[in-house]
């Protein structure tokens, strides 16, 4: 008996002197270290949830970093695409040449500025499937906002430079 009290005084002292070593606690009696570890517990509380809130805005600001796109139509299936960033993403010109081929337009002529936000103009011919059947003329509106949309997923996906 007075060998097992002895362990748990032991084990007891030794919990207490690394609990004072993690809280940093100077104090000597039990319940000021208890006190110095749970005022230590909400300072790491406190931290985290701090933390949280910035990913929070930060995932929040990338979300919104303004991906533009202007489409012009032409007549005859032709069309001019303008797409600008206010920075530089990795990967948006592909995005942007795989939208484009996804909804059927052959780049014909591209210019394409990138050396502290990215801006692309292209000139392309839809192809018929893209062109409105009835009147022969390329629907911008359409074109524009599927292209938006597929951007702004894709550009979330990409890591930012």
């Amino acid at each position: 008996m007075v060998k097992s009290r002895r362990s748990r005084k032991l084990v007891l002292q030794r919990n207490l002197r690394i609990l004072r070593s993690l809280t940093h606690s100077k104090s000597v009696d039990l319940p000021s270290i208890f006190s110095d570890a749970v005022k230590y517990i909400q300072e790491l509380k406190s931290k985290i949830e701090a933390l949280q809130t910035d990913s929070l805005h930060n995932t929040e600001a990338a979300q919104q970093a303004p991906i533009v796109v202007k489409v012009e139509k032409y007549e005859r299936g032709m069309c001019a695409v303008r797409v600008m960033c206010c920075e530089k993403v990795k990967g948006l010109l592909l995005c942007v040449l795989e939208g484009l081929e996804a909804l059927g337009v052959e780049v014909v002529y591209a210019r394409v500025f990138c050396k502290d936000s990215f801006c692309m103009e292209a000139y392309g011919k839809v192809l018929d499937r893209e062109r409105d059947r009835s009147s022969g003329v390329v629907d911008g509106e359409v074109m524009r906002e599927t292209l938006t949309k597929a951007l702004i997923l894709k550009a979330n996906e990409i890591v930012r430079c």
